[in-house]
C-alpha cells in the first residue's frame, strides 16, 4: 500500500504546477500518514490533505492529475451526486427536532441561492471544459470587495461586469479587478462540485465516527479508478439518469435497496422501457416487488406505427395524383377525392393540409372548367 501511496504521489506532484513550499508540506503530511495510517479515536488532531476538516465540514477534496482527468472526474462526481446524497443521508433533525426529512441539510441548500448552488446541467455534459466552469462563476453575483481597506457589497453585479468596470458605482468602476477578488469569489460559489485547485465535493451528510472513512474511500473508489471513471461517463446520459448497455433481452430483475427503506425488486425485458422510476418508502418489511414484464406493448406500438405509415404514404401518394388529375382537368369529383384523402398524410404538419384545403377551394370554384363535373 505504502509504494502505491508513493507511486501515486509523485504522479500528482509531477504533473502538477506546486510550490516547492507545498511540495514539502504535501510529503510531510504523506509521511505521517504512512506512519500513522488513519485516524484513531485517540489521535482525532491528525491531518492528511486537510481529512480533519474534510471530516468537520463534510467535505471531501480530491486531487487531479490534468485538465482531461479534472473533466472526467467533474463531470462523473456531480453525475452520481445524487446518489451519494442518497446514501449517506443522515440530518433528519432540525432545531433538536424531528422534521421528516432524511437530510435536512440538503433540503437547506435546495433554497439557498440557485445561482450560485446545486448542480447545473452543463456540469453533466461530457464535453464539459473548464472555460465552461469560468464563464459560469463570471456571470455569478459578488457578493462583497474589499478596496483601501472599506469592504462594498457588491451583490447587484456579477464578477464579470466588475471584472469589465460596468457598475454605476465610481469606486467600483475605477478599481482593477486582482486574482486575489477572484479567489474569494471562487470561495462564494456553492454547488455540489466545486473546483478550486482540488476538486471540493460537498453533497454528503457527515456519519457515524465509525463510518467517517466510508465517504472518501467511496470516491476514492470511483474516480480513481479509470475504468470506473470510463463507466460513469458511459452509463449516465446528459441529464445524469443511468442506463445500462449490452444487457440480453431476457428476463431481469432490478434490485434498488437503501438502509431503512423497503427494498425494491423490479421484474422486466430490457429494451420494453424506455425509463423505470423507482420510489423508495422508509420501513422495513419484505421487499417490494414489481413485475413489468406484462406492461409492455411494444409490439402493438410497432404494429399501428406501421399503419400509420402505411396511411401516410398511401394518402401522399392520392395527394400527388390529386394534383396531376387537377392539372389534366378532366375530374373534379376525382380530384376533390384524391385532394381529400391527401389530407391525411399530414404533410409539413398543418402548412400542407393548409395548402391542400386551398388548392380544394379553388378547385370548387372553377369546377365547371373540368370535361366533367359530377352533381
Amino acid at each position: 500500500m505504502e509504494k502505491q501511496l508513493r507511486t501515486d504521489f509523485k504522479k500528482i506532484i509531477d504533473s502538477s504546477n506546486f510550490s516547492e513550499k507545498e511540495i514539502i508540506k504535501k510529503e510531510k503530511y504523506l509521511n505521517k500518514f504512512v506512519q500513522n495510517g488513519f485516524p484513531g479515536k485517540k489521535n482525532e488532531d491528525w491531518k492528511f490533505l486537510d481529512l480533519n476538516q474534510a471530516i468537520k465540514s463534510n467535505i471531501e477534496n480530491l486531487d487531479y492529475f490534468n485538465e482531461t482527468d479534472l473533466i472526467k472526474k467533474f463531470v462523473v462526481s456531480n453525475r452520481i451526486q445524487p446518489i451519494v446524497m442518497g446514501i449517506f443521508c443522515n440530518s433528519p433533525f432540525r432545531e433538536s427536532k424531528y422534521n421528516n426529512l432524511v437530510s435536512n441539510r440538503i433540503y437547506t441548500w435546495q433554497d439557498t441561492d440557485d445561482q450560485r448552488c446545486g448542480i447545473k446541467r452543463s456540469f453533466l455534459n461530457k464535453n464539459f471544459s473548464i472555460e465552461e466552469y469560468v464563464d459560469f462563476v463570471l456571470e455569478v453575483k459578488n457578493y462583497f470587495l474589499k478596496i483601501n481597506g472599506k469592504q462594498y457589497d457588491t451583490t447587484d453585479y456579477t464578477f464579470n461586469e466588475l471584472l469589465t468596470k460596468n457598475t454605476a458605482n465610481k469606486d467600483l468602476s475605477n478599481y482593477n479587478i486582482s486574482i486575489q477578488d477572484w479567489i474569494n469569489h471562487l470561495s462564494t460559489i456553492f454547488t455540489e462540485v466545486r473546483l478550486k485547485s482540488y476538486i471540493e465535493l460537498r453533497g454528503a451528510d457527515a456519519g457515524k465516527w465509525e463510518m467517517i472513512c466510508a465517504l472518501p474511500a467511496f470516491w476514492v473508489g470511483i474516480l480513481y479508478d479509470d475504468e470506473n471513471l470510463e463507466i460513469g461517463r458511459d452509463i449516465t446520459d446528459s441529464g445524469g439518469r443511468f442506463f445500462i448497455l449490452d444487457v440480453p433481452r431476457k428476463s431481469s430483475i432490478i434490485v434498488v435497496e437503501h438502509p431503512n427503506h423497503i427494498t425494491q425488486r423490479i421484474l422486466l425485458i430490457p429494451g420494453d422501457h424506455t425509463q423505470i422510476i423507482v420510489t423508495l418508502t422508509e420501513g422495513e418489511g419484505d421487499p417490494q416487488e414489481t413485475d413489468m414484464r406484462g406492461e409492455s406493448f411494444l409490439s402493438e406500438s410497432v404494429l399501428i406505427t406501421s399503419i400509420i405509415g402505411a396511411v401516410t404514404l398511401f394518402a401522399g401518394i392520392a395527394g400527388i395524383l390529386g394534383g396531376i388529375e387537377a392539372y389534366n382537368g378532366k375530374s373534379h369529383f376525382r380530384t376533390q377525392f384524391l385532394a381529400y384523402l391527401g389530407l391525411w398524410s399530414q404533410g409539413l404538419m398543418f402548412i400542407g393540409p393548409l395548402f391542400i384545403l386551398m388548392g380544394m377551394g379553388l378547385s370548387y370554384l372553377s369546377r365547371k372548367q373540368f370535361g366533367l363535373v359530377e352533381g
